[in-house]
C-alpha cells in the first residue's frame, strides 16, 4: 500500500491523538561523500492540533538499505540474505514509531524544536516481525 506524501493521517496512540505522514526526500551530498544522492523516507508526527515539536524519523538508503523504492513509504534492509521490509504507511508501524519516540524522550506537548531520529532503520530493527514484513 502506498500513500501520498502530502496526506496527513490521524492515529490515536494510548489514548492520545496524533497526526502523521511519510514523505520521500532526496539526500543530496557532494559526489565524493559516502551516501551521495541517496533517497530518504521521512516519517513525521505531531500531536493533533499542535504543529510545533514534531517527530522526524529518517530512513536513509545505503548499500544494504532501501527507502521509498520500489514502493513509496517502504523501508527495506537486507539481513543475513533475507529482505526485511517495514511499511511506514501502516497504522501499526506508525503507532510503534510514535511509542518508541516517546520512550526516547520526545515530548510533543512541551517541545518547540523537532525531535529527530536519524537512525530509523536501527529503531525499527527491534520491532516484531509482524510490523517489519508488511
Amino acid at each position: 500500500m502506498t500513500r501520498s506524501s502530502k496526506r496527513v493521517r490521524t492515529i490515536v496512540v494510548d489514548g492520545v491523538p496524533f497526526v502523521w505522514n511519510v514523505a520521500h526526500k532526496h539526500h543530496v551530498l557532494p559526489a565524493s561523500s559516502p551516501g551521495a544522492g541517496r533517497c530518504r523516507e521521512v516519517f513525521s508526527a505531531y500531536l493533533k492540533g499542535i504543529r510545533t515539536g514534531p517527530l522526524r524519523v529518517w530512513f536513509t538508503a545505503s548499500e544494504s538499505r532501501g527507502a521509498g523504492y520500489p514502493a513509496a513509504g517502504v523501508a527495506w534492509v537486507s539481513e543475513g540474505g533475507r529482505l526485511v521490509t517495514t511499511n511506514l504507511n501502516t497504522p501499526g508501524v506508525a503507532a510503534a514509531i510514535i511509542r518508541e519516540a516517546l520512550k526516547r524522550g520526545w515530548a510533543p506537548a512541551i517541545s518547540r524544536a523537532p525531535f529527530v531520529i536519524e537512525a530509523g532503520f536501527e529503531m525499527v530493527a527491534h520491532f516484531p516481525d509482524s510490523l517489519r514484513n508488511g
